[in-house]
């Protein structure tokens, strides 16, 4: 059992105990299970588990009995008190514990099964507190769902390809290996994953691929192609193919089909025939070693992989006017990052030790909730002060580095925001984001954005759309009306690089773009690896077009502040 289905286990835990109005146990098991999905190191290889933040030794115990069992005596048992499929209810957005229990209790749905035909008969709007509105978005939901079942996180696959290609590459067989397809194009999710390596021993190199562990079934084993499935259920197929046709290959399975169809249109048209082979001339190779050459020998600069979507890259390639894409070493900081203080995992130093050494940035945004969202653990003016005093003491004993001290706070459905602004005076950086009241007509969620972009204190809104990946729905508003009250007083928006957030997303990040809308690539970190998302925010900057002078966080901290 890994550290995934640990932590899943223990919020389901959570939600049983709610589920029976048991008082501070589902704090309790939430954030270790946040604890857990935090570290980068397997549970099992940990002796000492009630020694990690947030565990202790009755929850160690049942960690415990399910890395040695697979299984948990205490959570069958809940199990049966609740005969629901709390596994598959939860993931249905709008199912909390006391809608579950509802449902049960009133149209004994116990299943998603269930749920998907009591909407379906039209039977969920006629339970109080629900409506029509939670019923169709149920029914949409699941019906989505369907449709992406073969779909994951970019993360899933971003982690699953690197892993695999870091093994190849020890084994010292590969000479060159890379994720193509949409990966490489940094696509919010993904399906399977296609690596294309170069390797002198092809056949060795794929018998060190069908026995990694990460292997739980070998579909299919070759000299130069094998495919396999992991133990998260997700396809790898590995092609080695010849270092003078690695370029070709590489722009052929990288993608899109529709940017391919429009390049080989281009090579017919100037005589030649482009294939994963490479760019031929009555049978002569002229190209294919590069993705470069390929692209030169037709007339184009480089196009980057992330544009590779036939949305005009290639008239702008021809044109050699394609955009200097922003870079990770363009980025700074981070300015929206969650500490201790309120519900991140991780010491105000420690993060900043990690960005400062490891992610070599200049400054850190702690955005810990302040005010009254009391789901998050939001600080209050206290709680604000002590850390405010932590981050000063720290700062005296950086040289180029600065910890900011920023809130984040919410925003009341009528604008407002959840804090007086005498009370946000005491912060450098504030960020104001929805957090409830998602279903508001587009005319009043417009109101609301605008009216917190108006307020002075504010600096930057965060996760605009509220959407969540494979969950949440986007909020609706009118675009034009808020991007141009983002240009009007001068507030970028946020890019939140959360692995299920990715918010803005590409495409509403490039419509911003050409109204004139700055932004700002944040991870919205509760812990030390979430700090790493922040290649994802730049996978999003860069679909969308985004230079590093339309990102807030590329310039020094003396012009943010």
């Amino acid at each position: 059992m890994n550290n995934a289905e640990v932590a899943g286990i223990l919020n389901n835990i959570a939600i049983l105990l709610e589920m029976q109005d048991v008082p501070f146990k589902p704090v309790a098991y939430r954030r270790a299970a946040l604890t857990i999905t935090s570290l980068d190191t397997d549970l099992s290889k940990i002796k000492d588990l009630d020694s990690l933040p947030n565990i202790g030794i009755h929850i160690a115990k049942k960690i415990n009995e399910l890395l040695t069992t697979g299984k948990l005596d205490y959570y069958e048992k809940l199990k049966k008190k609740v005969p629901v499929n709390i596994e598959e209810l939860i993931t249905v957005p709008g199912m909390g514990p006391k809608t579950i229990l509802k449902l049960y209790k009133e149209l004994k749905i116990k299943n998603k099964k269930d749920l998907e035909e009591a909407a379906l008969k039209q039977k969920i709007r006629n339970i109080k507190g629900l409506g029509a509105v939670m019923e169709q978005k149920i029914l949409s939901h699941i019906q989505l769902e369907k449709k992406e079942e073969k779909r994951t996180f970019l993360i899933e696959g971003l982690d699953t390809s690197d892993e695999i290609i870091t093994t190849l590459k020890k084994s010292n067989l590969v000479e060159t290996g890379i994720a193509a397809g949409s990966i490489r194009r940094m696509k919010e999710t993904i399906g399977d994953i296609d690596i294309l390596c170069t390797s002198k021993k092809p056949k060795e190199l794929m018998d060190v691929f069908t026995k990694m562990s990460v292997v739980k079934e070998v579909i299919s084993k070759g000299e130069t192609k094998s495919s396999i499935r992991t133990n998260k259920g997700l396809q790898v197929d590995v092609r080695v193919v010849k270092q003078s046709e690695f370029g070709s290959a590489l722009q052929y399975f990288t993608g899109s089909k529709e940017h391919n169809v429009e390049v080989r249109k281009i090579a017919i048209s100037k005589g030649f025939k482009l294939s994963e082979y490479g760019l031929f001339k009555n049978d002569k190779l002229i190209a294919g070693k590069t993705e470069d050459e390929v692209y030169k020998a037709l007339g184009m600069d480089y196009i980057p992989p992330e544009l590779r979507e036939n949305t005009g890259e290639i008239d702008l390639a021809i044109r050699h006017a394609l955009p200097i894409l922003v870079e990770q070493s363009d980025i700074r900081g981070d300015l929206h990052v969650h500490s201790k203080f309120s519900d991140g995992l991780t010491s105000i130093e420690e993060i900043a030790n990690y960005c400062k050494d490891v992610l070599k940035y200049e400054y850190i945004g702690l955005c810990d909730h302040f005010g009254g969202l009391k789901i998050a653990n939001a600080m209050n003016e206290k709680d604000a002060a002590k850390r405010l005093k932590e981050i000063n003491d720290l700062n005296s004993t950086y040289s180029g580095f600065k910890i900011i001290n920023g809130a984040e706070v919410d925003i009341k459905p009528d604008g407002k925001l959840g804090v007086n602004n005498n009370a946000l005076s005491k912060f450098d950086f504030v960020t104001a984001s929805v957090h409830s009241s998602f279903n508001l007509s587009i005319d009043d969620m417009t109101n609301r954005l605008i009216n917190a972009l108006k307020n002075e204190k504010v600096s930057l809104l965060g996760h605009p759309t509220c959407r969540e990946i494979f969950g949440r729905k986007p909020i609706l508003f009118n675009e034009d009306k808020v991007f141009e009250a983002a240009v009007k007083y001068n507030k970028p928006l946020e890019i939140n690089a959360f692995f299920n957030r990715m918010d803005l997303n590409d495409m509403m990040t490039s419509r911003a773009k050409k109204r004139g809308v700055t932004f700002c690539i944040d991870t919205d970190s509760h812990a030390i690896k979430h700090l790493d998302y922040i290649r994802l925010g730049l996978g999003i900057a860069r679909r969308a077009g985004l230079t590093k002078k339309d990102i807030l966080n590329t310039k020094e901290v003396s012009k943010i502040l």
